[in-house]
């Protein structure tokens, strides 16, 4: 969290005074108002956690529209902005008795970011929203982790974004999410995964 004390001083003028950041606001990326499309992909591992049941592991790809909600805000390292997403997921199983998945989530995001011209914003994320995957289309004897075809969908991960400039940042984030149908059918011990993604972020 120390590069963002760092971030208060212009690479050209030096400390950026509170009157400047303000005038500057309105620059930023993450204004509010502002837009960011952000493209990630990544593998989840299936945590494992009941015994003598199928391992279902998987490649994620994600695309998600994000809006800023408010003005970066704080002076302390939780100072910084909420943004709103949509994302939309599609992936493939290369571990189970599966062999895709798709769907969708809403994303509640909160950006540590304080000045105008970060470099390093790190962030922390949480979701839900559902999916679709086949895998009672392929074999019966995962029931009792993914009990039916459509399922709910839970995320919670924390990120960091490098800034190339002030349009385009590289990206990396670990995250957990959980499938499962919300107790709709009798077996529903549901898929628990840890993983990670790389991509990048267009701001606008």
């Amino acid at each position: 969290m120390a590069c963002l004390a760092g971030t208060t001083f212009d690479a050209n003028a030096g400390p950026i005074s509170g009157a400047t950041i303000a005038e500057k606001v309105s620059e930023s990326p993450y204004r509010q108002g502002a837009w960011e499309i952000q493209g990630m992909a990544g593998t989840y591992w299936d945590l494992e956690v009941y015994n003598m049941q199928p391992t279902f592991d998987y490649v994620l790809e994600s695309l998600r529209i994000g809006y800023m909600v408010i003005n970066p805000m704080g002076d302390g390292l939780g100072g910084g902005n909420f943004e709103l997403l949509l994302e939309g997921v599609g992936g493939e199983f290369f571990r189970g008795p599966a062999d895709y998945l798709v769907g969708g989530n809403f994303l509640f995001r909160w950006n540590f970011v304080q000045v105008p011209y970060p470099k390093w914003v790190p962030y922390f994320e949480i979701g839900a929203g559902g999916v679709y995957h086949n895998a009672g289309n392929v074999d019966t004897t995962h029931e009792s982790i993914l009990a039916s075809n459509v399922e709910a969908m839970l995320h919670a991960g924390i990120g960091m974004r490098y800034h190339l400039n002030e349009r385009w940042a590289i990206d990396g984030e670990f995250g957990y999410r959980h499938i499962s149908d919300a107790n709709t059918s009798k077996d529903n011990l549901g898929l628990n995964s840890l993983g990670g993604q790389l991509g990048a972020s267009y701001f606008f």
